[in-house]
């Protein structure tokens, strides 16, 4: 494709940027040590080619924070600075003039940008872009990320290119380096131009739309706003003139609103407002709410302020009131809340943000006014509370079952709980597929028992239905698969009419499909959503069974994104179709980011690091509240947990806001301070006062897990602040969300058990995701929830038999028996149960949870002996499907189990099984995990294991003795290495495998870095000799689980020179005794990968002093965003 014209080009960059799997990618080359500083070269060619000279730690960050995202704003998105202070078109001094002895380029339509004090970046092309803006205003989409690029830009209301003028920005340098290392110095000055008007200049005044950090609480159209709502003219003439602004309202603005509104004034913004909701901040979001609440004081007899015309105003900010204050409105004798539902249906429609908490709220006020939402012609009028349906034991009436059913379709989130007890009580034996296909997704909710009894004719005859939906677990898809002959649809070609099902067929099954069937399948789009299910052993069948026929240039076009993870790295490189546009498109995993990097971008270079926090320092005093707006809304998570910086920009940010103690502060400086209150240490939470730590809850609480002094000074701010544990409500707890998680679970079980302390922590728990794979310590930031789940647990189960034991009192031994409604509403939480109550669940039980059983991981021994103790009455005599389903419960069997029923395993059960560390955790497990490989090599022979074989087994493959490893094919190693590479077994088996890698990819030394990414956690098994001849510059391409993995006695071998070059990802995994094991010199050679200073930060320069330092404040928000970014990963 050809794009040749300026525009073409942006919208390729764009594409190219915003997709969802760039960040990945970007993410896994930064985490090599290619060195730091770069030069990003866009230009109109036959491909619109990106080239990239990369640097580093920076380099592509910059790439996708800056460069990137600044190409995408349009014409229409840049703002200039204010009219009044723009000099005309004409004008010499209105461009930044290149000192005479010095030129940018040879180009009239470059701009040169300097970002770094030592080397600068050119940007050839009609386009130059800010990095990073000043601007933390307007949508949600222009304002700083705080979640994956750390800053992004906003309208640039600063610098963007003039098309007929060259112009250079100095940034923190005063060399700008163009495509021929040819230099310009620039004069300190905040560039800004139109489309066709020669740049102009104009001091550090923001544009009037920036959002500045400094006493100042609002920006010129919110200050124009806040007058007019108190003025008796009408709003909508400013309303409309400003609706793209609305979205940026600042939550310091809204709370200097007056209380005393023009009431037209007041609902025509509250109406423009909930227009905007979704994309307003959410701190604006709560002071809107605030705000209305001021406007109306509470009755003294203690009742809601909340009348229906104050709901009708609020719309959908009636879900920014506390749970408390919803719990008044909906106590109130005659609540407004029922006149409300009964008035309009429209609010409850939009209500997409509503949780568990709310909703149980709102459903018991109604009850209370004899609503009754079991009638259909109620439950039309549910919105988005249907999505949160209570269903008791009464069954609902068809109609108003249908009702409901229709009302689930429109849910965002996970509704299966709702269909499996809507469908609990359905008789689906007589069902024709006619029937079965009009449940739609509430299928997803029919019991094992209910699909076993399903005909073969009603399934194949719903397949159109059932392929389709998302909520079957594999159980039940396999349930379904088996009712509908899933053999004669494959052997007929129909293999794509099993849509989402697809997940649940074996490997052997997947491998027999021929490519051009696959081909059609993956067309199909519910099939090819299937694979991102899929186990990585079915992933693999499927990827060998197309490449049998198929080449890798078809591979990358025709193969869902889920199934290119298990491309090899040496099936990649024959593909020569990779290149920019398929950046986005794919997982990559790292070995293949580097592969396609590689052949996408044919400059690679490396240039000197850049660690200095010198450059942040050089920006003048005047312009440091700057800095703090961008430190303000950068990622604090990209700066390791042990990371000098964090301290650097702590002191830093106490220079420029010149305060010593935090006790100093107010409460607008705390909120200015965003992201870097999550660097607070103990000293600093210590000093902040009560009110104070309020205000900062919000910022807090999304800061991650929290250890040694600091939680603990948090721990009792936070009871300073809001009491005593015992006089908490579940309000307090839902204003904390995971700050919670600070305190154990003896403290959490003090507070008073209830539905509403159930909903608002199911409601904390469920926005916690634990990452996948190997995070290092120092880098994982997600809140230890331990004792919020267990905790959750417990309420969840005694409200359930407290509720229940009128009706039900069944016992085993004294023990009250959890059924098969708790343990889905338990989900992972099923582990409070206790051993006794797990022993007495009956069989039925145990079959419809074993999904949910077999998958926790925070079951200890004793709960997983008591679920095999059942397992083996609910499966007498197990399948390989039964033994597959049952998962971690296997960890449980003895070896002598093992051979009673397990004796001939197959691959499947053994993929099922073999992904749990467990296997090699202790003598006892290991010595089942021999027993289960020693009845499969009965059957299958070491030397016919094929490379998906290996991948199936996990960590089974641990219990593999050294010479079973070196009898497998170093050819069929090579193909799974990238999986076998995750693995972290024993030293000596480790040893072995990395003996093959060895006869795999030849000796260590020429290892290339695709392979060592490949090698994974087998390069912690090279001898200290074999690690002597590893170079230097490939030490960043060690993968942190092997670094974490490296004896101490070898890791103290290493070179300086090794050490310094091992990058800052290794770094965070590089253990305690690791360290403790290098003389001083090397300590200091590992510890510039955290980019250490050797000199304390100083104070910001003046600006008298500051000669060379530059005086924009986008200069200084840029190489600021730059250095932060460099030394964060």
């Amino acid at each position: 494709m050809g794009l040749n014209t300026e525009a073409e080009c942006r919208e390729e960059i764009c594409r190219w940027s915003s997709s969802t799997h760039t960040g990945k990618t970007v993410y896994y080359l930064l985490s090599e040590d290619f060195s730091t500083l770069a030069e990003l070269l866009v230009y109109r060619g036959e491909l619109c080619q990106t080239r990239i000279s990369v640097m580093g730690q920076s380099a592509l960050f910059a790439l996708t924070s800056g460069l990137m995202f600044s190409l995408c704003l349009s014409s229409a998105d840049i703002s200039t600075t204010d009219p009044a202070t723009t000099a005309a078109a004409t004008t010499p001094s209105a461009t930044a003039d290149a000192e005479p002895a010095t030129t940018a380029t040879d180009k009239p339509t470059t701009t040169a940008t300097a970002i770094s004090a030592t080397t600068a970046t050119a940007i050839s092309a009609t386009t130059a872009t800010a990095i990073s803006s000043t601007t933390v205003n307007a949508k949600p989409a222009t304002t700083v990320n705080a979640k994956s690029t750390t800053t992004a830009t906003a309208k640039p209301a600063t610098t963007v290119n003039a098309k007929s003028t060259t112009t250079a920005t100095a940034i923190s340098a005063t060399t700008a380096t163009a495509k021929s290392a040819t230099t310009a110095t620039a004069k300190p000055a905040t560039t800004v131009n139109a489309k066709s008007t020669p740049a102009a200049t104009s001091g550090p005044k923001p544009n009037p739309t920036t959002a500045i950090p400094g006493p100042k609480k609002c920006t010129e159209w919110e200050a124009e706003l806040a007058t007019k709502l108190a003025a008796s003219a009408d709003i909508t003439p400013f309303l409309s003139a400003n609706t793209d602004k609305l979205p940026s309202l600042s939550e310091s603005c809204v709370k200097t609103f007056s209380n005393t509104t023009n009431k037209a004034n007041l609902m025509k913004l509250m109406a423009e407002l909930d227009k905007v909701y979704d994309i307003l901040d959410a701190g604006s979001r709560h002071a809107v709410f605030l705000w209305i609440e001021q406007l109306n004081p509470k009755p003294a007899n203690g009742s809601s302020w909340m009348t229906v015309e104050q709901l009708a105003l609020l719309d959908r900010f009636l879900l920014q009131a506390p749970l408390s204050s919803l719990k008044t409105l909906a106590d109130m004798e005659s609540s407004p809340l029922c006149a409300f539902f009964n008035s309009s249906n429209e609010l409850w429609k939009s209500l997409y943000d509503l949780n568990p908490a709310q909703a149980n709220v709102f459903f018991t006020g109604l009850r209370k006014c004899s609503i009754d939402v079991a009638k259909a012609a109620n439950i039309a009028k549910l919105g988005q509370l249907a999505c949160l349906y209570p269903v008791d034991a009464n069954p609902l009436e068809d109609s108003s079952r249908k009702k409901l059913l229709e009302l689930l379709k429109n849910c965002k989130g996970d509704v299966k709980n709702v269909y499996q007890k809507l469908t609990k009580s359905m008789n689906v034996m007589s069902f024709n597929a006619s029937q079965l296909g009009e449940l739609g997704d509430a299928a997803a909710g029919l019991g094992m028992k209910q699909l076993a009894s399903l005909s073969k004719e009603a399934v194949v005859g719903s397949l159109s239905t059932l392929s389709k939906i998302e909520g079957f677990s594999k159980s039940q898809k396999e349930a379904l698969l088996k009712a509908a002959g899933v053999a004669d649809i494959i052997s007929k070609g129909n293999v794509a009419s099993l849509g989402k099902l697809a997940s649940a067929l074996d490997s052997s099954a997947l491998g027999s499909i021929p490519a051009a069937a696959l081909a059609t399948a993956f067309a199909d789009s519910s099939f090819a959503a299937s694979t991102a299910v899929m186990e990585p052993l079915q992933k693999k069948s499927l990827v060998l069974s197309f490449l049998k026929t198929k080449s890798a240039n078809e591979a990358l076009s025709i193969l869902p994104p889920a199934l290119i993870t298990e491309m090899t790295t040496k099936k990649l490189q024959e593909a020569s179709a990779l290149s920019t546009e398929l950046l986005g498109k794919m997982p990559w995993n790292k070995g293949q980011a580097l592969v396609v990097m590689a052949k996408a971008f044919s400059n690679l270079k490396t240039t000197e690091d850049f660690k200095s926090f010198k450059d942040v320092e050089a920006v003048p005093t005047a312009n440091c509240t700057f800095v703090i707006s961008v430190f303000a809304k950068a990622e604090h998570r990209l700066l390791g947990k042990s990371s000098k910086r964090r301290e650097e920009v702590l002191n830093y940010i106490k220079t420029c806001m010149s305060f010593n103690s935090t006790d100093k502060l107010t409460a607008n400086q705390v909120n200015q301070l965003g992201n870097v209150l999550c660097m607070f240490g103990p000293a600093e939470i210590d000093k902040l006062s009560n009110n104070n730590l309020k205000e900062a809850v919000d910022q807090l609480r999304g800061c991650g897990k929290f250890e040694g002094d600091v939680k603990a000074s948090l721990r009792t701010k936070i009871i300073d602040t809001y009491g005593a544990f015992e006089t908490w409500t579940f309000d307090t707890v839902n204003e904390l969300q995971t700050l919670a998680s600070l305190f154990n679970e003896s403290e959490i079980n003090k507070l008073s058990a209830s539905v509403d302390l159930k909903e608002t922590l199911k409601n904390i728990l469920s926005q916690v995701k634990e990452p996948e794979g190997f995070v290092p310590a120092d880098v994982n930031f997600t809140p230890d929830v331990t004792s919020l789940k267990s905790s959750f647990g417990k309420i969840v189960i005694n409200l359930f038999f407290k509720v229940r034991r009128r009706k039900r009192a069944l016992t085993c031994s004294g023990i009250t028996i959890p059924t098969k409604d708790l343990i889905l509403e338990l989900g992972s939480s099923s582990s409070a149960l206790t051993v006794d109550q797990l022993g007495c669940l009956s069989n039925d039980t145990f079959k419809e949870t074993v999904d949910i059983l077999g998958d926790i991981t925070a079951f200890p021994m004793e709960k997983l002996t008591a679920l095999k103790t059942v397992a083996l009455m609910a499966y007498p005599t197990p399948t390989n499907n039964d033994i597959a389903g049952l998962k971690r419960i296997t960890v449980a069997f003895t070896a002598a189990e093992i051979n009673t029923y397990f004796a001939t395993p197959n691959i499947d059960a053994l993929a099922a099984i073999g992904k749990y560390q467990d296997w090699s955790s202790d003598a006892t497990v290991a010595a089942t995990a021999k027993q289960i490989v020693e009845n499969f090599l009965k059957s299958n022979a070491l030397n016919t294991l094929l490379s998906k074989d290996l991948l199936a087994l996990g960590y089974l493959l641990c219990a593999f003795t050294p010479e079973q490893i070196a009898a497998v094919s170093a050819a069929e190693y090579s193909s799974a290495a990238s999986n076998i590479g995750k693995l972290k077994c024993s030293l000596p088996v480790l040893t072995a495998l990395k003996n093959k890698a060895v006869e795999a990819f030849g000796a260590p030394s020429a290892w290339t870095t695709v392979q060592m990414q490949d090698i994974g956690t087998l390069t912690a098994a090279l001898t200290s000799a074999e690690f002597s001849a590893i170079s230097k510059e490939k030490m960043s391409y060690i993968t942190p689980e092997a670094v974490s993995l490296i004896p101490p006695a070898v890791f103290q071998t290493l070179t300086i020179d090794q050490l310094r070059y091992l990058g800052t990802e290794n770094l965070a995994a590089v253990s305690s005794q690791q360290k403790a094991s290098l003389d001083t010199t090397k300590a200091l050679a590992l510890n510039e990968n955290s980019g250490a200073t050797v000199t304390p930060t100083s104070a910001p320069l003046t600006s008298a002093s500051a000669s060379l330092a530059c005086e924009s404040p986008l200069a200084a928000a840029i190489a600021l965003a730059l250095t932060l970014l460099a030394l964060s990963h």
